[in-house]
């Protein structure tokens, strides 16, 4: 199955409806060898999960934080998409989920 359709369909589903399943599906397309990147930032995958950032429920927020630690690691039009997430990733630093915090860590280090 082509990545970026697997991206296109996964992308579709959270803008109905955030699932942990869909966020999951997303982390794992982004953390492929040769990640969709460029589709990603295309259909406006860092502006859903800041939004999910923005939960409630800790494991779709560590999920939305792992996609965007994947997302920054690409080249620099990829870190610039997830720029606008940075203020809460910033406050997840605090989180007294360790694996969150840690996520977030890692993605502000991959801007």
């Amino acid at each position: 199955v082509d990545a970026e359709m697997v991206l296109r369909r996964c992308m579709e589903s959270l803008c109905v409806r955030v699932t942990l399943a869909d966020l999951q599906t997303l982390r794992r397309e982004l953390s492929r060898d040769s990640p969709p990147l460029d589709a990603a930032v295309e259909l406006g995958v860092a502006r859903v999960l800041q939004e999910v950032l923005g939960d409630k429920d800790e494991s779709l927020k560590l999920e939305a934080a792992w996609c965007l630690t994947n997302l920054a690691g690409g080249d620099s039009s990829h870190s610039i998409a997830v720029l606008p997430c940075v203020p809460l990733l910033i406050v997840h630093l605090n989180s007294a989920n360790q694996e969150l915090a840690e996520q977030c860590a890692w993605a502000l280090a991959n801007i």
